[in-house]
C-alpha cells in the first residue's frame, strides 16, 4: 500500500466499534499499472 502512496487508518471507539478507512490514490502521477488505471476510469 506504502508502495504507491496509499494510507490504512484504524480507529476504534470502545462499545461502538471499529472503522478501517483505504485510501488509494488514482492519477497520472502513478507509475505502476497506470494503463490499468486509465482503463478502469
Amino acid at each position: 500500500m506504502a508502495d504507491h502512496g496509499g494510507q490504512i487508518e484504524v480507529e476504534s471507539k470502545i462499545g461502538k466499534g471499529t472503522t478501517f478507512s483505504l485510501i488509494i490514490p488514482i492519477g497520472m502521477e502513478n507509475k505502476i499499472g497506470n494503463q490499468e488505471i486509465q482503463d478502469a476510469v
